[in-house]
């Protein structure tokens, strides 16, 4: 498809006005979600907005997700597939986030089988020991009513969840490295995606050198690991072991050791991140709701009593998993998909060059009054019937859609299920008066200044 430029000039897509040299660079950069609803209000379910030089646009409407993440995934393709890299394909290499083609066709059929509902809920009892964990260290560390940091403790348990179904619980983790530098490289690659400004990494700045540091730190661990895995010859139930194992179904072939550093980085980098920004808002979100918090605590008291929760108590557990729904709703962890524009194309029959970036809001979707019932609203009992209370079939997309969707999301599920149950069944956690919540969007949206709360014993 080719357009001239009298007709993009004459068909363009609707945004706010543009500032000059820096366009809407600083619009935004408080709140950028209130920012890109009150956008979708004034202008419609597709948006234009300047990056310094760079003009991207932002789909709001499932029927959009469709055709970028479904229907056309010949014109609407992965940032890895621009001469740049940019984003996570900064940290991740080539692994199956940031791979395309045929590459990630391959990648795709060889570690989908690991991701099986039945090999996940194997790993249930990595995430209940890390559950436990947490719940001790709380109950010797801190006193009746102390302040704790949420998203902290929260990065803390889901990366150990991470760490033990990668590695094993055998195999010492340095958990307080991997916390330190993780989201020094997230930020980073969050930044590159949002500013085209900044200086090329091989510049000499404080900002480049904190990256490559950390990447250098993160990488000496995963090869560390695989080094000793691979000369224990001694044979793991963890998926690092799966990875070494897994094979090519034409070639036969195993991966290499930056196949592998690739598949782990994207496993640590993205398997912990989101799943701790989901589980840091959920006990927000139950703080600012305390009949909902009875009830859940109401439904675990009935179920559970006060044993250990267990794979087989989920499905009487209806109630914990609809406020699971609800904060992956409200509270999209990854709010914003990005994908390439290779061809000329339209949407909505507005005109959209190749080379541009189009971002699918998952936020905004998962926010449309058109359906939605009061969208901004806390309401777990909406998901109590799925069928109904989701008018379409793309409005609720907290994994994705289409042929990226997301392979960690029985894991996520199953993470956060338990989790919630464990933690609530001893604890109940207050904010702290007067703290200010504020959003803060990287890669995934989590609270700017962390989430300061105080532990109640139950």
């Amino acid at each position: 498809m080719w357009f001239n430029r009298s007709y993009f000039r004459q068909r363009q897509v609707p945004g706010p006005r543009r500032f000059k040299l820096l366009g809407h660079l600083l619009a935004g950069r408080r709140d950028l979600l209130t920012t890109l609803q009150q956008c979708q209000r004034d202008y419609g379910d597709l948006l234009r907005f300047s990056l310094g030089p760079k003009t991207v646009y932002v789909a709001c409407h499932p029927d959009m997700a469709e055709q970028i993440l479904i229907r056309d995934l010949e014109t609407f393709g992965s940032l890895s597939q621009q001469a740049k890299p940019v984003g996570l394909a900064l940290i991740l290499g080539n692994g199956l986030l940031q791979s395309y083609g045929e590459d990630w066709k391959r990648q795709r059929q060889m570690l989908q089988p690991l991701f099986h509902k039945r090999p996940v809920e194997r790993m249930a009892i990595h995430m209940t020991t890390a559950g436990e964990q947490l719940l001790q260290r709380w109950h010797s560390t801190y006193s009746p009513g102390e302040v704790i940091n949420v998203l902290e403790e929260m990065v803390k348990v889901t990366l150990d969840i991470i760490c033990r179904t990668l590695f094993s619980v055998d195999v010492i983790t340095p958990l307080d490295t991997l916390q330190t530098v993780l989201p020094i490289l997230i930020e980073h690659a969050a930044t590159s995606l949002k500013n085209p400004l900044l200086p090329p990494l091989n510049w000499p700045t404080p900002r480049n050198r904190r990256f490559k540091q950390a990447l250098q730190t993160l990488d000496d661990i995963i090869y560390r690991l695989i080094q000793q895995r691979q000369m224990s010859g001694e044979q793991n139930d963890d998926l690092l072991e799966l990875l070494l194992q897994t094979r090519d179904e034409i070639s036969g072939e195993t991966m290499n050791r930056q196949q592998v550093r690739d598949q782990v980085a994207t496993l640590l980098g993205v398997g912990h991140e989101t799943t701790a920004a989901a589980m840091t808002w959920l006990w927000y979100a139950l703080d600012q709701h305390p009949l909902v918090l009875q009830r859940v605590q109401d439904e675990l008291a009935t179920v559970l009593a006060e044993r250990l929760p267990t794979l087989e108590d989920l499905p009487q557990l209806t109630y914990t998993r609809q406020v699971v729904d609800e904060v992956l709703r409200h509270y999209t962890p990854a709010p914003l998909v990005a994908r390439l524009v290779l061809r000329d194309t339209e949407i909505n029959g507005y005109p959209l060059p190749a080379g541009s970036t189009v971002f699918v809001s998952l936020y905004n979707i998962h926010h449309h009054p058109d359906f939605w019932i009061n969208p901004e609203q806390f309401w777990p009992e909406r998901f109590a019937t799925r069928e109904e209370s989701v008018k379409h079939r793309y409005a609720y997309l907290p994994f994705g859609v289409g042929p990226r969707f997301c392979l960690g999301n029985h894991f996520a599920l199953l993470e956060m299920s338990l989790l919630l149950a464990q933690i609530a069944q001893r604890y109940t956690l207050k904010l702290v008066p007067n703290y200010l919540i504020e959003r803060d969007v990287t890669m995934t949206m989590k609270p700017r200044h962390g989430l300061l709360m105080r532990l109640y014993p139950r």
